[in-house]
């Protein structure tokens, strides 16, 4: 397994992190514990799956947003996220710090709304919002249930041949596109401070 928690799994994709300066890949790269290959391959962009989803996937997809949003509620205040064992993955001062709970990683359990392994918030000049959750795979190479077609893809990052956990994130804020888009955090977070 990658680290188990002190590893950082988290980007929202080539072009979403490109507008980022924050370098996920960097510290992947000095933490890994050996290469893996995901079952994801490379993938960094989803426009390779571009079917509409089926009536069932949309409404799986549409509980999945929904019982997110719901479930993270409580961790608005990342002091309660803490306090619930979510530790900070990179710099507050970033534009976006992904907290990352160790023990919901390594657990069993993928698409437990009232446990997501990753939180993610904004940091603005107003204060922290949270932007939603992240799910991640227990350990590369593991593919995350693709429950609302394309509209609910995984995606991995690779950096020197090693590859994190596959990652999904549901947007739980009003971002452009709902709660499976790819978002670019930098523009985001700007269009935030208005």
């Amino acid at each position: 397994m990658l680290g188990t928690g002190t590893l950082v799994l988290l980007a929202v994709g080539n072009a979403a992190w490109a507008t980022s300066t924050v370098s996920y890949e960097r510290k992947l790269a000095t933490e890994p514990s050996g290469p893996a290959v995901s079952s994801a391959g490379e993938k960094e962009d989803h426009t390779h799956c571009t079917e509409p989803p089926t009536p069932r996937q949309q409404e799986a997809a549409d509980k999945l947003a929904a019982y997110t949003k719901a479930g993270v509620a409580e961790y608005v205040d990342p002091s309660v996220a803490k306090a619930e064992g979510y530790r900070p993955s990179s710099p507050s001062w970033r534009p976006i710090t992904h907290y990352l709970n160790p023990a919901y990683q390594r657990d069993s359990e993928v698409l437990d709304p009232d446990r997501p392994e990753a939180l993610v918030y904004a940091n603005t000049s107003k204060g922290t919002v949270l932007l939603g959750a992240m799910y991640l795979t227990p350990e590369p190479g593991v593919s995350g249930p693709q429950i609302g077609g394309c509209l609910t893809q995984w995606h991995a990052h690779s950096l020197q041949g090693r590859e994190t956990p596959e990652m999904m994130h549901v947007w739980t804020a009003d971002v452009p596109g709902g709660p499976f888009s790819e978002l670019r955090p930098r523009e985001f977070v700007s269009s935030l401070e208005d």
